[in-house]
């Protein structure tokens, strides 16, 4: 019963001759259906079926308008086609997006650090030392990427959560293909983990900056 979708499962199956004489066909095949197992390939199964059948049928087997086949494993290979495309493309937007939020806090920090510093002149006079001014900055670019990430993670189940209830809605019974979408734990961590890394990578060129910064220069900085 796992094996089949929910139009089969609606589906009588009778043997083809009981068929026949049900509604007085006549025992003749119009078509018949192979089902093949896991490791045999459906290509060098048609290419024998039709050597055979051109044999016995004395008809030239390498035309293929001689014999229609239509293969289900075909229209699997186009669909897995499809969407490893479509995965590629969704990594390609993603390495963007990453791209874009790099520079982004980078950016942001850069201001930052401009608009901080007298600041970061004052803690160099009181002692700082210029690891813990190029830390401060740098858990403050982790701790911004951190918090859009956890605040995007929220809203994405939110979002998830939202498009099953309409599915839900639209479809009580359950017969669409389109199953419901799922929110992945480990997918959400691994994201965030990156974001942490992408917000420390976009981080070091603002802290460098700002270790650069001379305490004297940095009073006199209006």
């Amino acid at each position: 019963r796992n094996t089949l979708n929910k139009e089969e499962r609606k589906t009588a199956l009778i043997p083809y001759t009981t068929f026949c004489k049900t509604f007085n066909w006549g025992v003749k095949f119009f078509d018949f259906r192979l089902m093949l197992q896991k490791d045999v390939v459906a290509q060098r199964v048609e290419d024998n079926l039709r050597a055979y059948l051109g044999k016995q049928l004395h008809f030239d087997h390498k035309q293929e308008r001689t014999l229609w086949i239509f293969s289900q494993a075909k229209r699997v290979q186009d669909f897995e086609n499809l969407f490893r495309n479509i995965r590629i493309f969704l990594w390609v937007i993603s390495i963007c997006t990453l791209l874009g939020g790099i520079v982004g806090v980078s950016n942001m920090m850069l201001v930052a650090v401009k608009e901080r510093t007298q600041e970061i002149g004052i803690r160099k006079v009181l002692g700082a030392s210029s690891r813990e001014i190029l830390t401060m900055i740098l858990i403050e670019a982790i701790g911004l990427s951190l918090i859009a990430g956890i605040v995007g993670m929220f809203a994405g189940q939110g979002a998830i959560y939202c498009a099953n209830l309409v599915l839900d809605t639209l479809d009580p019974a359950k017969q669409l293909i389109i199953g419901h979408l799922a929110f992945r734990p480990y997918a959400a961590v691994t994201s965030l983990l990156l974001l942490v890394a992408t917000g420390a990578i976009a981080g070091i060129i603002p802290a460098r900056r700002a270790t650069a910064i001379r305490p004297i220069q940095a009073l006199n900085t209006e």
